[in-house]
């Protein structure tokens, strides 16, 4: 899974330049990691409505989180054998992020034969309790927030598929 950011550098010149554009809301297209909102927040505050998209599920659970959304994720019943110990790591909306979050490093594991994999699941299930105090502190002391988010292609969001599929005369 790719988890790209946008260099310092970048980031600087962004939060220069977005001082000049005009008092409306900012929409930004493929989201990704959020690296442009929380440089628009470190500019704006909570003063100019930011509006995420993206399509991927990391993504996407994190855009709803910044928004204020639900997280529509559980644990499938398929996987309650093996799994079932995340159940109280998923109570309220941050628990739920830093679940998923943390599960993109290990929930590859999951179901495979091996010493290699059981040790893999049995280290991550060991360290889990702090592991997931982290990163769910962290994210309930986040101050960047969304106006909205869309989950969907970034055409779709910004109006533009409909004209981009008409051919020209």
């Amino acid at each position: 899974m790719f988890h790209g950011s946008i260099p310092a550098p970048l980031r600087s010149i962004i939060y220069e330049y977005t001082g000049t554009w005009p008092e409306t809301d900012i929409y930004i297209g493929c989201s990704g990691n959020f690296t442009i909102e929380r440089v628009l927040h470190s500019r704006f505050g909570n003063t100019r409505p930011v509006h995420g998209n993206d399509i991927t599920v990391y993504s996407c659970a994190l855009g709803w989180y910044l928004s204020g959304e639900e997280l529509p994720y559980t644990l499938r019943p398929e996987y309650e054998d093996s799994l079932g110990w995340l159940a109280p790591y998923m109570e309220d909306r941050a628990d739920r992020l830093a679940t998923l979050m943390l599960g993109t490093r290990f929930l590859q594991y999951v179901g495979k034969e091996g010493a290699y994999y059981r040790r893999m699941l049995d280290a991550t299930q060991d360290q889990w309790p702090r592991m997931h105090e982290k990163t769910a502190t962290k994210l309930r002391t986040l101050e960047t927030r969304l106006g909205s988010f869309y989950a969907g292609d970034v055409r779709t969001y910004s109006g533009s598929a409909s004209s981009a599929a008409t051919p020209a005369p």
